[in-house]
């Protein structure tokens, strides 16, 4: 132990502590953050050890981070979308809560080396630009919801007119026109030999060339 140090009642390695830089605090990213979510990046990064350690292998879970800061689910993992949104944070395994295997996921903090893949910090939130964003968002052509729950739905195909088109010889049967006749806009018979074939016209069946 130095002088200088047992002068001041300390021993020569210092004490775990969380170091926030200020270039970091000035970037576009950190000032778009809200509290919650500057809070989270804190205790993400009081959970790494230092250089060499578990970068990479930060295993945080909503439910933990809601405990510790005493706030809701929602807003957990609300808080820690937003670091991702953002570039603080990546993640590098998905956690499962299922019954043989319950582990949280596993986040690299962007600021600082990957203990994992052994590759530098790649500071993705230096990047981070909310014009970018906003751009984005305007570029995708977002589906109004439809329908009475709120769901979007398919509209149907209405059915075809049989006045306009004929699929089968029973359509043309049932109206009394050949399967050589042609429908015109006005959903009028009009025969290839120039006779006029029956249709109705206001609740009245009119014979061609004559009177009911």
């Amino acid at each position: 132990m130095s002088s200088r140090a047992r002068l001041k009642g300390r021993s020569e390695r210092a004490e775990r502590h969380i170091r926030l830089a200020h270039w970091v605090m000035e970037t576009e990213a950190w000032r778009d953050l809200d509290p919650v979510a500057r809070c989270s990046y804190i205790e993400l990064v009081r959970k790494y050890a230092g250089p060499g350690s578990n970068n990479g292998k930060i295993a945080v879970s909503v439910r933990q981070l809601r405990d510790e800061l005493k706030i809701s689910t929602a807003t957990a993992s609300r808080a820690l979308q937003r670091l991702e949104d953002h570039g603080f944070i990546v993640v590098m395994e998905k956690g499962s809560f299922t019954r043989k295997i319950r582990h949280a996921t596993q986040y690299r903090l962007t600021e600082f080396g990957c203990d994992v893949t052994n590759t530098l910090a790649t500071k993705d939130f230096s990047r981070w630009r909310k014009s970018t964003v906003s751009q984005l968002k305007q570029s995708v052509s977002l589906v109004k919801p439809c329908g009475t729950s709120g769901e979007t739905t398919t509209p149907a195909i209405p059915p075809k007119n049989p006045l306009h088109s004929f699929t089968t010889d029973t359509d043309s049967t049932r109206l009394g026109i050949s399967s050589e006749t042609l429908i015109d806009n006005q959903g009028v018979g009009v025969s290839r030999s120039g006779v006029q074939p029956r249709r109705r016209h206001h609740g009245l069946r009119v014979a061609a060339g004559g009177r009911s």
